[in-house]
C-alpha cells in the first residue's frame, strides 16, 4: 500500500486514528495507556494494534508500542491527525 492508502486506512476508522494520535503525542505508550487515554476496550484495541503492526505503521518494543518510520511519515504528511 502507498503512504496515501495507508493514511486513508488509518483515517477511515476513528479508533485507528485515536491510537495513532496517542503514539504521535507520547512517542512510546503501553497497551493500558492507549486504552485508558482513548477509552478503547481491550479486545478492540488488540485488534487495531494487530492491524497497524501488520501494515508496518506501529511496532512493539519491550511491551510498549510506537510508530514505525513509516507511521511517522504518514502522520507528518497528513493534516488530519490531532495530538491526542
Amino acid at each position: 500500500m502507498s503512504v496515501d492508502e495507508l493514511e486513508g486506512f488509518i483515517l477511515s476508522n476513528n479508533k485507528r486514528r485515536d491510537v495513532v494520535s496517542v503514539l504521535e503525542k507520547e512517542g512510546l505508550a503501553s497497551f493500558s495507556v492507549i486504552s485508558k487515554k482513548k477509552r478503547i476496550p481491550e479486545r478492540i484495541l488488540e485488534s487495531i494494534l494487530e492491524e497497524l503492526i501488520e501494515k508496518d505503521i506501529v511496532e512493539q518494543e519491550e511491551g510498549d508500542f510506537c510508530l514505525t518510520d513509516l507511521g511517522e511519515k504518514i502522520v507528518a504528511n497528513s493534516h488530519e491527525f490531532d495530538s491526542g
